[in-house]
């Protein structure tokens, strides 16, 4: 009983005196767009690259912000990742271990059911690879459920979940730090 209440005791304590880092709430980017999934990375000063995908265009794409570890947004507006028309959704990104970033996500500008692509940035949000994207998939099943993970080589092992709508099994893929494919095509 003594245990418990001073665990209780310890933890009210932290919460009453916590203080935040930041002044104020941060707006990473503002508009009147509806604005979908995210993901976010730390930069190697400590502060964040944000991700996400919102329809302040007309289409649906991928953006990023940089903030910085005092919380001040770096740029004064975001980076485009990607605009292809139709939808870019579910980005993830991870930091190589040549600190930079791989982002994934699903692309809808040719099928409805979407391809996984990815591009590499820097952490000043310049794309590193070729304009739109390399397209992990390119078929017409169902991609769903990507997780993506550092090589410590300065690529990424990508892996997924294929639907052909009537039978899923899990693919992936590894890309090189310079974009390049190390598995046959599609994947394993």
């Amino acid at each position: 009983m003594k245990r418990s209440l001073l665990i209780v005791l310890c933890l009210l304590f932290g919460v009453i005196y916590a203080t935040t880092l930041w002044d104020e709430n941060l707006k990473v980017r503002g508009s009147m767009a509806v604005e979908w999934t995210n993901a976010s990375a730390e930069t190697s000063d400590g502060g964040m690259l944000y991700v996400w995908t919102d329809a302040h265009a007309n289409d649906r794409d991928l953006y990023v912000q940089r903030v910085s570890s005092q919380g001040n947004p770096v740029w004064t507006s975001p980076r485009v990742i990607d605009n292809k028309s139709g939808i870019q959704k579910s980005p993830l990104i991870v930091k190589t271990s040549d600190n930079n970033y791989v982002v994934a996500w699903i692309d809808c500008h040719s099928t409805r059911s979407g391809d996984i692509y990815i591009q590499k940035i820097d952490q000043n949000g310049q794309r590193l690879w070729q304009e739109g994207g390399i397209a992990v998939t390119a078929d017409p099943t169902w991609e769903t459920s990507v997780m993506m993970t550092t090589d410590e080589l300065g690529g990424v092992i990508l892996a997924w979940t294929h639907n052909d709508d009537s039978t899923l099994y899990q693919c992936a893929q590894s890309y090189g730090s310079t974009g390049n494919r190390r598995w046959q095509e599609g994947g394993i």
